[in-house]
C-alpha cells in the first residue's frame, strides 16, 4: 500500500507539472514578487555591514528554509510506516491507514521542494504548482474521512475522488479567486466530516488532535492573510513573518491530521474488539 500511495502521488505530480509547463494555467492570477512577502531581505543585503551574507537566490532565508520542514515531516511518517520505530511509537497501521499516511507523507516530501522553488524563483509556474499541490492533501483526508464515517470501500473511490478534486483547480482559470473557493470548500468538507468522526468516537485523543488540527489550519489561513499587516504591529514580523508562521502551521496541520486519523482508527479497532 505504501508503494501504491507513492505511485499515485507521482502520477498526480507528473501530470500536474506537465499541465502547468505547457501553459494551461498561464492566465491564473498568482502573487509573485518580494512585495507580497513581509520578510525583509536584511540578511541578503548584509544588514549593517552592507555585505551579502547569503547567496543571491536566498533573499528570504526564513521563508526559504522552512520548506525543509515539509520534507522532514514526510520522512518521519514514512519511517514510522516502514516499521523502524514500531517499538517506541506503538502505532498500528491498517491497510487503509498505511495508504493514506504514506500518501500524505510522500506528498509532503514533494511539496516542500515546490514551495522552495516558488520562494527562490518567484516564477508564475511555480506559484501555480504551489497552489495546485495543496489540494491533494485535503482530498486524501476527505477520502479517508468518508470511508471511515460511511464505511465506503476506500480503494473503490480514491482514484476518481482524487482526480475530481484535483480538477477543481481549473476554477482558477475562470475566476481570480477560484483557488481560494476550491480550498475553502475542501477545508469546510473536511471539518464537517471530522466532526462526524468526533460524534462517532467521543475520545480524548481524537478530540485533542482534532482541536490541534483545527487550530493549525486556522493559523495556516489567518497568518498568511495577515502577513503584510503584521509588520505594522511590530518589526519582528519582518523576520518571523506571518508567511513563515503560516508555513509552520501548515506543517503542523499535516502532522496533527495524521495523528487524528490514527487516533480515530485506534479507537474504532478497540471498540470492535470490545464487542
Amino acid at each position: 500500500m505504501i508503494l501504491q500511495a507513492v505511485f499515485d502521488t507521482q502520477i498526480i505530480y507528473c501530470v500536474s507539472i506537465f499541465t502547468v509547463l505547457v501553459g494551461v494555467f498561464d492566465s491564473v492570477k498568482t502573487e509573485n514578487g518580494l512585495e507580497h512577502y513581509a520578510e525583509s531581505p536584511y540578511w541578503h543585503s548584509g544588514g549593517v555591514a552592507g555585505d551579502s551574507l547569503l547567496p543571491d537566490p536566498i533573499v528570504m532565508p526564513f521563508n526559504t528554509f522552512i520548506n525543509i520542514g515539509y520534507v522532514v515531516l514526510g520522512i518521519y511518517w514514512l519511517v514510522n510506516l516502514l516499521g523502524y520505530d514500531d517499538k517506541s511509537s506503538g502505532w498500528k497501521f491498517s491497510v487503509a491507514d498505511r495508504y493514506f499516511v504514506a500518501f500524505l507523507a510522500f506528498n509532503s516530501v514533494l511539496y516542500g521542494p515546490i514551495q522552495l522553488i516558488r520562494i527562490l524563483t518567484q516564477a508564475h509556474w511555480a506559484s501555480v504548482l504551489d497552489q495546485w499541490m495543496t489540494i491533494p492533501f485535503f482530498s486524501a483526508v476527505f477520502i479517508w474521512l468518508v470511508s471511515f464515517v460511511y464505511k465506503v470501500p476506500i480503494f473503490s473511490v480514491n482514484v476518481p475522488v482524487l482526480a475530481g478534486s484535483h480538477l477543481t483547480y481549473f476554477l482558477s482559470v475562470v475566476i481570480d479567486i477560484g483557488f481560494d473557493i476550491t480550498l475553502a470548500v475542501h477545508i469546510c468538507i473536511c471539518i464537517y466530516l471530522s466532526l462526524a468522526v468526533l460524534k462517532k468516537h467521543q475520545n480524548a485523543d481524537v478530540l485533542r488532535y482534532f482541536m490541534l488540527t483545527l487550530l493549525a489550519t486556522t493559523g495556516f489561513i489567518v497568518l498568511k492573510v495577515l502577513d503584510l499587516h503584521l509588520v505594522h504591529v511590530h518589526n519582528v514580523f519582518t523576520v518571523i513573518s506571518g508567511h513563515l508562521l503560516s508555513k509552520i502551521c501548515d506543517i503542523l496541520q499535516i502532522h496533527f491530521m495524521i495523528r487524528f486519523m490514527l487516533a480515530a482508527a485506534a479507537v474504532e479497532r478497540a471498540s470492535i474488539k470490545g464487542e
